[in-house]
Parts: C-alpha cells; sequence; structure tokens
C-alpha cells in the first residue's frame, strides 16, 4: 500500500476512535430516552465525529478506487476526485436518511444534506492538507538525494582528476633521482609505494582524519627531502587532540605539491614549509614564495580543484593569504 493511504489511514483511524470515545461518553452523559427528540446528548455529541469518520471513508475509497480510473480521462481534479466525494456522500445521505433517519420534520434533510456538504469540505480540505504534506517530503527526500547523488558523483569525479595529477609528478620526481643518484632512487621508490598504497586505500573516502592525512602527506614530504635534500624544510605542529578531525581527502598533500612544485628549491633559497593550527581551529599550510621563472606545465586543477571540493564536501571555501614573500593557505576542520 502506498504511503499516503497508509497516513490518510492512520488520520481517519484517529477521527473514528474520537468518534467512538464521543459514544462511549454517551452512556454516562445521556439522559432519558423521551422528548420530542429521542437521541440522548452523547449521540448528538458524536454525530458530527462519525460524519466526519463516513465522509473520509468514504472519500478514501473515491481515492484508492475511483480516482485513478478518473483521472485518465477527466484531469481536473474537481472532476475526478471533488466531484464524485460530493456524489457519493449525498447517496449515502440520501440512503441514511430514507432507511435509518426518516424524520417527519420537513426540513430535515435539508439540515442533514447541508451539515454533510459542511463536514465533507472540511474533510477534502484536510485531505489535500495531508497529501501535499506528503508530496513535499517526497520532492525534498528526492531533491536531497539528487544533491548528494550529484555531490558524490562530482566528488568522485574529481579524485579521478587528481591521482593523475599526482602520480605524474611522482614518476618524474623518480626518473630524475635515479639518472642522479640510484641508491636514493631506491629509498624513494620504497617512499612511493606506501604513498600510492596509501592513495589507493583512501580514494573512496570522502573525508578523512586529520592524522591520515598527515601521515599520508610526510610520504610526500619525505619523498621529496630525498630529491631535494636541505633545499627543502618542512616543520609539522599539529596539536594531538586536534588530529582526530577530519577535512576532504589529499587536500594537505595537494598544497604540499603545489607549493614544491611552483617554487625554486636550492640550499641558499631552500623552500620552507609549515603545517600548524590558528587560533580559530584552521589548519593553516604556508610557505615562502619563490616563483620558477616559468611555471610548469600541469593538468590546471590545483587550487581551484580543492576549493571545489571543499564547496561541495565541507560547504565553505578555502581562504588564501599571499604577498611577494609569503604564501599561505587556511583549509576548515570538521569536529568528529
Amino acid at each position: 500500500m502506498e504511503e499516503k493511504y497508509k497516513q490518510l489511514i492512520r488520520v481517519g483511524a484517529v477521527t473514528i476512535l474520537i468518534a467512538l470515545l464521543l459514544l462511549t461518553v454517551n452512556i454516562y452523559l445521556g439522559g432519558p430516552a423521551d422528548g420530542p427528540d429521542p437521541r440522548r446528548p452523547g449521540v448528538r455529541m458524536a454525530t458530527q465525529p462519525l460524519l466526519l469518520a463516513i465522509c473520509w471513508g468514504a472519500n478514501l475509497a473515491v481515492l484508492k478506487w475511483i480516482q485513478p480510473g478518473l483521472s485518465r480521462r477527466f484531469p481536473s481534479r474537481w472532476l475526478n476526485f471533488y466531484l464524485p466525494g460530493y456524489l457519493v456522500l449525498y447517496a449515502l445521505t440520501t440512503a441514511g436518511y430514507i432507511g435509518w433517519v426518516h424524520y417527519d420534520h420537513p426540513g430535515s434533510f435539508f439540515r442533514m444534506t447541508t451539515l454533510v456538504i459542511v463536514v465533507e469540505t472540511l474533510v477534502l480540505i484536510l485531505i489535500e492538507f495531508v497529501l501535499s504534506r506528503l508530496e513535499s517530503a517526497r520532492v525534498r527526500l528526492e531533491n536531497a538525494e539528487l544533491r548528494a547523488a550529484n555531490v558524490e558523483a562530482q566528488h568522485e569525479k574529481l579524485v579521478r582528476q587528481l591521482e593523475p595529477h599526482f602520480l605524474f609528478n611522482s614518476l618524474n620526481a623518480l626518473k630524475s633521482l635515479i639518472r642522479r643518484s640510484p641508491p636514493e632512487a631506491e629509498g624513494y621508490l620504497i617512499k612511493l609505494s606506501e604513498f600510492l598504497r596509501f592513495s589507493l586505500t583512501h580514494t573512496q573516502q570522502s573525508l578523512v582524519t586529520l592524522e591520515e592525512e598527515l601521515r599520508f602527506s610526510l610520504y610526500y614530504l619525505d619523498m621529496q627531502q630525498t630529491r631535494f635534500q636541505d633545499a627543502l624544510h618542512y616543520v609539522v605542529d599539529i596539536p594531538a587532540t586536534e588530529k582526530g578531525r577530519k577535512l576532504p581527502a589529499f587536500s594537505l598533500q595537494l598544497l604540499l605539491e603545489n607549493a614544491v612544485k611552483h617554487n625554486i628549491l636550492t640550499q641558499r633559497s631552500p623552500l620552507t614549509i609549515r603545517i600548524h593550527m590558528d587560533p580559530n581551529g584552521r589548519l593553516l599550510v604556508e610557505n615562502n614564495r619563490q616563483p620558477k621563472p616559468q611555471k610548469e606545465q600541469g593538468t590546471g586543477l590545483g587550487l581551484t580543484n580543492l576549493s571545489e571540493r571543499y564547496r561541495l564536501l565541507l560547504k565553505e571555501d578555502i581562504q588564501i593569504t599571499t604577498n611577494e614573500t609569503f604564501f599561505q593557505v587556511s583549509l576548515g576542520l570538521i569536529h568528529t
């Protein structure tokens, strides 16, 4: 059974329960069954709730069995639902008046019909309210699922773009080191294998802990130190209490790679990278600027890609501070 029918049945059941409770109270409130109107006060109290329950059940039947067929021929809600509902209730009113009530007063049928029309209108309004709430909830759920699927698809696309970016730079560095120092290249290759193993095991994760990202990034820095020796210095100052917080995977490593890629590294003018926290609990990655005369050819992803991932996953952007001699990127972290 569809959710809308279940919801309507639940609301109708509450209405019927109220009517039954009022009928039970009739036993204690009712007076002598004599006088011009033999109905007890409790019955008079229960008439409207009972009528409400009858109207609710009749409209639910119309909605379940009559409306689907009529809607194919008459797209108007008035013709495929409201009008059949009124007609069914009119037929029930007429049958009830003839077979059960049959008051001698000439205006009794008119009063009963008027009451049924009023109650039926109220029921239709309530049913449309319930259905509109259910439809709104369904649309919100579908939109949320679509947004989640879209975010996940974009994230997977971005990760796939970043993987070759990492790999090509690492292999180029290894090729350069093999020509210069085969023993150091062997150690570099071991670190590269650990780096790649870690990378492959985390490609399916949108967010990782800062501890994991640091361990992964230090593999990269160690490889670069093997390559550049004293031309590269780095300092990591992260409190242990902050390492459980999360950030998008590969964020820190990408910043380190950009620092190495776009700056001159020499023993006389080493590149110094510092990774630490600011007083607001944001992760700061900063380095001295020593721009290369000519930029290296790349895929053009870099900070733009990282910024997009942050907007998708953390609903915020990265913060960049730079001048002639200094470059800093501030990353938000998620508390766990």
